[in-house]
């Protein structure tokens, strides 16, 4: 009796993942002398923060990000192995701002906010769009600064771009009292 050949049934590249969000993918296998199938990391590295299960579960909370390159085994009852190639690309978390709504400011008063962002690929670069309060300025480091001179309310967008291009915003405003 001729075994049909074993091979791994998923294709490469694996669906991709992001960081901070969990992934799961299965591998699965046909042929050989049948299952149960045992799954294997043969030669590379996973992605950090994920495992890959003897039962083909790849699985975890992607910490880095990047594309994987491995290769997995998976053998059969009957001890007969076959090896596949695979890459996985996690892409960065998303790019947020992390500042906050903007609490009031005392006119002729020092003012320095520091704008902040977390995901996506640093360094980050500020750009704001709109009307800020007399007397201040915004620089590309994220930081609002100055002495506001006249009362009232400013409104407007702060952009964030990281070192991909990625780039996302928030609007806010500044009530000066």
């Amino acid at each position: 009796i001729t075994l049909p050949p074993l091979l791994i049934a998923n294709l490469s590249p694996l669906p991709g993942g992001q960081v901070g969000v969990a992934y799961s993918d299965t591998f699965s296998a046909t042929g050989g002398a049948g299952p149960p199938y045992a799954f294997s990391v043969y030669k590379g590295t996973l992605p950090q923060g994920t495992t890959l299960t003897p039962a083909g579960l790849l699985s975890g909370t992607p910490t880095t990000y990047g594309t994987a390159s491995f290769t997995i085994q998976v053998a059969d009852l009957g001890a007969n192995t076959y090896l596949a190639d695979f890459t996985l690309a996690i892409a960065p978390a998303k790019l947020t701002l992390t500042t906050p709504a903007l609490s009031n400011a005392v006119i002729n008063t020092p003012l320095n906010i520091q704008f902040a962002a977390t995901g996506g690929v640093p360094p980050y670069s500020f750009v704001e769009f709109g009307a800020l309060p007399a007397g201040t300025q915004f620089n590309a480091n994220g930081a609002l600064t100055g002495t506001p001179t006249v009362l009232g309310t400013s409104s407007f967008q702060v952009f964030v771009t990281d070192s991909t291009a990625v780039s996302t915003s928030n609007p806010y405003s500044l009530t000066i009292v």
